[in-house]
């Protein structure tokens, strides 16, 4: 191999290959450098627009439950204000405690309760809850209510929908 000293290297590589190199390396150095504080302000920027969101969110909300509240005070489930179809909805969720399932369906095939059973630890949720809400059930005047009451947790989840009658695109 040809041994080359340094004045030959020095007549190979032109001066302004290395200049172009430095400068090329300080130049992605303030690309990086640009790139991190765009970083930063899309990240203060979204957490201001999410802070925004979560705001609005909170107020419909709030709105949402002053109207439930009016709808539930005047017994009504559906009305049309101003154009907007508003509804309310009820969802009953039941849950066997725990440590009472197997009494619980006990309880129901030795009463011969009109809800569906079956396999050893299930029950049928929605026949329980269409019971629990029966005239057949709120009429009874004996034990029965209380101790399928001191078997299941039984909720009533309320919900609101809002639609304007005209404008059927809103998100």
């Amino acid at each position: 191999m040809l041994e080359i000293n340094s004045i030959e290297v020095n007549d190979l590589i032109e001066k302004e290959l290395l200049d172009k190199y430095y400068s090329n390396i300080e130049r992605i150095r303030a690309l990086k450098e640009k790139e991190r504080e765009l970083i930063k302000e899309i990240e203060i920027k979204n957490y201001k627009n999410k802070k925004e969101m979560n705001e609005i969110e909170k107020e419909n909300r709030n709105i949402e439950l002053m109207i439930e509240n009016i709808l539930l005070a005047t017994d009504k489930s559906k009305v049309t204000v101003y154009d907007s179809d508003i509804t309310l909805n009820k969802k009953y969720k039941i849950s066997a405690r725990p440590n009472k399932k197997d009494k619980l369906i006990q309880y129901i095939k030795e009463y011969d309760l009109p809800i569906a059973t079956w396999l050893k630890y299930e029950y049928d949720r929605e026949d329980l809850i269409r019971y629990l809400k029966s005239s057949e059930y709120n009429e009874s005047h004996h034990s029965l209510t209380k101790e399928i009451e001191s078997f299941v947790t039984l909720k009533e989840e309320r919900s609101i929908s809002i639609n304007k009658i005209n404008d059927t695109n809103i998100l």
